[in-house]
């Protein structure tokens, strides 16, 4: 994961920004943009390009509720923001992505397996629900 991570982050576009939105605004107030940026926290940001809040994304549904829920509106959870191929010498290639829940998914490139995905928000980090191997994926087998 961690190399996965090195090799998007280099993807990335400059400021980090993934997505961005405006935010529908009552009259007379400033207008407001709500971003994905990378490696995985949804910013609300003013006119002049303050933040104003800021959540990793593995909590924004809990302290940004109203903000991901707009953001669902327009950005699908499953929707990629970030794909890559990752070639490295001696090993296969690997199909890199990050997508609306700011989650980086590794999958092999020939066969689209999934070999791992991150925490929400920490690309580095492989997910505690990840299970590469069952139990019966152990057990010795006879050919």
């Amino acid at each position: 994961m961690e190399i996965a991570a090195v090799f998007m982050s280099k993807r990335v576009p400059q400021g980090g920004v993934l997505f961005r939105m405006k935010v529908p605004s009552t009259p007379g107030s400033k207008p407001m943009w709500l971003q994905v940026v990378w490696p995985g926290f949804l910013q609300l940001v003013d006119a002049q390009g303050y933040v104003v809040k800021q959540e990793i994304a593995g909590n924004m549904a809990k302290h940004m509720s109203i903000e991901t829920a707009m953001l669902r509106e327009r950005l699908m959870p499953d929707a990629v923001l970030l794909k890559g191929v990752l070639r490295r010498p001696q090993t296969a290639a690997l199909k890199v992505t990050f997508d609306g829940s700011c989650v980086l998914r590794v999958f092999d490139a020939r066969t689209r397996e999934l070999m791992g995905f991150s925490e929400p928000g920490v690309p580095g980090v492989l997910s505690r629900f990840y299970t590469g191997l069952s139990f019966h994926d152990l057990l010795p087998r006879i050919r």
